[in-house]
């Protein structure tokens, strides 16, 4: 199924299996049917080599094809490789099968260890760089809830979808009632006489309107993004922007604006011009944390040591981690000893520490950046800020 959320506790799954080999199988897919040949070719020869690596590490052949016969089903499955999304992430073992059409661009790796190899998903679990979009117009009011990978529209509900649906509103709330007097007797006989009362009058300030038809919407949204803290930008002609400015009461709002008329754009249009202003703003949160680990080096709230990081994560004081795609630091860990073993060559019962630490910092809801080696602030193999660090939390 193409997603761009995998739900945690399939995360929780995919995590405590372990005891038994475990295959994790990355790699780039395509929705064109020439590419989607190459995919499967790309498949069937990760499979071969996952068969190779299952055998050096112990286990009989007939064994081996028994656990991967799932994955070579779904090699041969037209219906598997039908609505690809821009990666794979395949997780096989001897009573799982598990595989999520995602839109990252993985690298290939192939990962055979007595656990699953989890640090590929990370940007996905831990950086979906989520967002809300408010496109405002006269005539319509459209929510938008988005991330990296696009945006979608969300029901408000008890909200006006127009200005005018405000004004018709009104008008019948004030609008003329109708009830009976009895005038004085008139010719000797009492007669009832119908009288109306019309409310308002005058021309009322646009802006006054506008701002009505906003505080309703306002209202509505507060109780939608109760609890939310994603970033919430505009789309709307400049004079809207500024009304709403005025009435908004979300605190995450940014400064920036989209401006120009949004009921002239559909959501690809509506993504495509919110991204521009999102990606630095998203990418700038991921600097500040660099640049906050360098400003904290030598003051006991960091390391780059994975026997130092390994046990942090997994008592939950790993703040935030930057850990490095397609490096791996084969060993074990043993929290009841609280012993790290650090191996150059992956060897029985080993597996990637650097994954192990990224995944559980991951579930005590703290940060996580799976970056390229380069990217690792300090020049190590890991970084990792602790709690309690100058500034608190993020």
């Amino acid at each position: 199924m193409n997603q761009d959320k995998i739900p945690r506790q399939e995360i929780l799954e995919l995590l405590h299996k372990e005891g038994t080999k475990c295959v994790s199988a990355y790699m780039p897919t395509h929705c064109a049917i020439p590419a989607v040949r190459e995919d499967k070719i790309r498949l069937k020869n990760f499979l071969k080599k996952a068969e190779k690596e299952l055998i050096s590490l112990g286990m009989r052949r007939p064994e081996a094809e028994k656990l991967l016969e799932p994955a070579r089903k779904l090699e041969e499955n037209p219906e598997f490789w039908r609505k690809q999304s821009n990666g794979l992430a395949l997780f096989l073992s001897t009573d799982i099968l598990k595989y999520y059409k995602l839109p990252l661009e993985f690298e290939e790796v192939l990962v055979v260890s007595d656990r699953f190899h989890l640090k590929p998903l990370m940007p996905i679990l831990t950086e979906t760089m989520e967002f809300y979009l408010l496109a405002l117009s006269l005539n319509q009011v459209k929510l938008f809830q988005g991330n990296r990978y696009g945006v979608q529209e969300v029901d408000l509900e008890d909200v006006p979808k127009s200005l005018s649906d405000v004004l018709k509103r009104e008008a019948f709330e004030k609008g003329l009632h109708f009830h009976t007097v009895i005038p004085a007797r008139v010719g000797g006989s009492r007669k009832k006489s119908a009288i109306f009362h019309g409310h308002g009058g005058g021309k009322e300030d646009k802006k006054e309107r506008i701002q009505r038809y906003f505080l309703e919407i306002s209202k509505g949204m507060k109780e939608f993004l109760k609890g939310e803290n994603a970033p919430l930008i505009i789309a709307g002609v400049k004079y809207l922007c500024g009304y709403w400015e005025e009435v908004n009461t979300y605190p995450n709002l940014l400064k920036e604006r989209i401006h120009g008329n949004p009921d002239e754009w559909n959501s690809t249009k509506i993504f495509e011009k919110a991204w521009k202003i999102l990606q630095p703003h998203f990418e700038s949160l991921r600097q500040r944390e660099k640049e906050r680990y360098l400003s904290l080096v030598g003051t006991g709230y960091t390391s780059s040591e994975v026997k130092e990081v390994v046990p942090a994560s997994w008592k939950g004081k790993v703040e935030v981690i930057f850990v490095p795609l397609k490096v791996h630091q084969w060993g074990i860990y043993k929290p009841e000893e609280e012993i790290v073993e650090l191996h150059e060559e992956r060897g029985p019962g080993d597996y990637d520490l650097l994954d192990f630490a990224a995944v559980h910092t991951y579930l005590h809801g703290e940060k996580v950046y799976a970056v390229s080696p380069e990217d690792i602030p300090g020049g190590g193999m890991v970084a990792a800020i602790f709690r309690g660090a100058q500034g608190g939390k993020r």
